[in-house]
């Protein structure tokens, strides 16, 4: 009978040992639950920042989307003002070449009244001239005015 007890000593001994492993076993498994929670949580919550920040991304997509869109159509009437500019510069090209021609046209016309002599009145005032040059046809008169840069006297 001692060697039973002997042998009962031992089994309770390796049974209080395993005992205190499984004890030691199942605090590491609460611990390794308990990190898993929190990990599982910061997860959670990572997770979540994540959604936000693909939302923020896509309005932030959608806004620039609608700045482009804005920008394009500046640009095609910028495009249509600069046409229209365009057409604006080359009639007035051709206002100022059509004045130009009036301008030699009325200059020839100055000379060759200039060069008939003068028959009516002349009258002076300042440096502005107007005179009355009698037409030879259906005593008509034409008036021509003129601003006087000098005047010289001749004897």
């Amino acid at each position: 009978m001692s060697i039973a007890i002997e042998r009962l000593t031992e089994a309770t001994e390796s049974l209080s040992i395993a005992f205190e492993r499984v004890t030691e076993g199942y605090e590491s498994l609460s611990i390794a639950i308990e990190r898993l929670t929190e990990g599982s949580e910061s997860l959670s919550i990572a997770i979540e920042r994540l959604t936000e920040g693909f939302e923020s991304l896509s309005i932030a997509i959608e806004s620039l989307s609608e700045a482009i869109e804005s920008l394009s159509i500046a640009i095609g009437s910028l495009s249509e003002a600069i046409e229209s500019l365009s057409i604006a510069i080359e009639s007035l090209s051709e206002a100022i070449e059509t004045l130009s021609i009036a301008v030699e046209k009325l200059t020839e016309a100055f000379e060759s009244l200039s060069a008939a002599p003068l028959q009516g009145n002349v009258e002076k005032r300042s440096r502005r001239s107007v005179a009355f040059a009698a037409s030879p046809r259906n005593g008509e008169r034409l008036k021509m005015v003129c601003i006087v840069l000098s005047v010289e006297l001749c004897e």
